[in-house]
C-alpha cells in the first residue's frame, strides 16, 4: 500500500474516533440536559399538583363556608320569621285586648248613659209632677170656697209686715196698689193703713183690685217695689225649693 493510502486510512480512523468522542459528549450532554428538563418538569408538575391540592382544599373550605353561611342565613331567616310571627301575635293580642277594653268601656258608658237617661227622665217626671201638683192646687183653690184660708194668709202677711223695714219706700210714693183674689174687707184695709202710718207716718191712697190669678193672700205694690204675700207666690216658691233640692239630689 502506498504512503497516501496509509495517511487516508489514518485520517479516516482519526475522524471516526473524533466523531465518536464528539458523539459521546453530545449524547452525554443531551442526556444531562434531558434529565435536567425532566427534573424541572417533574418539579413543576409537583408544584402544579400541590397547587391543585391547595386549590381543591380552598374550594372545599369555600364550599363548607358557603354551606355554613347558608345554614346561618336560613337560621337567621327562620329566627326573623319566628320573631315576626311572635311580634305579630303580640300585636294581635294587644289589638284584641284593646278592642275588648273599648267594647267594655262602650258597654259601661251605654249602661251609664242608660242610667243617666233614666235618672233624667225620673227627675223630669218629678219636676213635671211638681208643676202639675201646683196647677192642681191652683185649680183647687180657685174653684173652692176658702175664705178662712185667704183671711189667714192676709192676717199672717200683715203680722210679718209689722217687722219689715219700709224705709226703702220713698216720700214720692203716695199711693199703694192692693191686689187680692177676693174683695179686701174694711177691717184688713184699716189694718194695712194703720201699719203703713205707724212705719212711714203718712197716709196712702189705697187702690184696691181683685186679681183671681194670685189665688189667695195679698200683693202690695209701692211704685216699683212689691211685697208679695199671695198664695200663688207661696206655691211657686215652694215648688222652686223642691225642684232645687231635686236637682241637687237631696230628695
Amino acid at each position: 500500500m502506498g504512503e497516501a493510502t496509509l495517511l487516508l486510512i489514518k485520517a479516516l480512523i482519526f475522524g471516526m474516533i473524533f466523531t465518536g468522542v464528539l458523539g459521546f459528549f453530545f449524547i452525554r450532554y443531551m442526556s444531562k440536559h434531558t434529565e435536567t428538563a425532566v427534573s424541572r418538569l417533574n418539579r413543576e408538575t409537583e408544584d402544579v399538583r400541590h397547587k391543585q391540592v391547595e386549590l381543591n382544599e380552598k374550594i372545599k373550605e369555600a364550599s363548607e363556608e358557603l354551606v355554613k353561611r347558608r345554614k346561618e342565613a336560613d337560621a337567621l331567616v327562620a329566627k326573623m320569621k319566628e320573631d315576626a310571627e311572635d311580634k305579630a301575635t303580640q300585636e294581635r293580642e294587644k289589638i284584641i285586648q284593646k278592642a275588648r277594653q273599648d267594647a267594655e268601656e262602650i258597654i259601661n258608658k251605654a249602661h251609664h248613659t242608660k242610667d243617666q237617661v233614666r235618672k233624667e227622665l225620673e227627675k223630669e217626671m218629678k219636676l213635671q209632677a211638681i208643676d202639675y201638683c201646683i196647677l192642681l192646687m191652683e185649680q183647687f183653690f180657685t174653684s173652692r170656697s176658702f175664705e178662712a184660708l185667704d183671711a189667714s194668709l192676709i192676717a199672717e202677711f200683715f203680722t210679718d209686715m209689722e217687722s219689715v223695714d219700709m224705709e226703702m219706700i220713698g216720700p214720692d210714693v203716695q199711693s199703694i196698689d192692693v191686689m187680692t183674689a177676693r174683695p179686701l174687707s174694711d177691717t184688713f184695709e184699716q189694718r194695712l193703713t194703720d201699719i203703713l202710718f205707724s212705719k212711714l207716718e203718712r197716709k196712702f191712697q189705697v187702690n184696691k183690685s181683685v186679681q183671681k190669678e194670685i189665688i189667695g193672700g195679698i200683693l202690695l205694690k209701692f211704685g216699683t217695689l212689691s211685697l208679695d204675700g199671695s198664695l200663688k207666690s207661696v206655691l211657686r216658691n215652694t215648688a222652686e225649693e223642691v225642684k232645687e233640692k231635686l236637682e241637687k239630689g237631696l230628695i
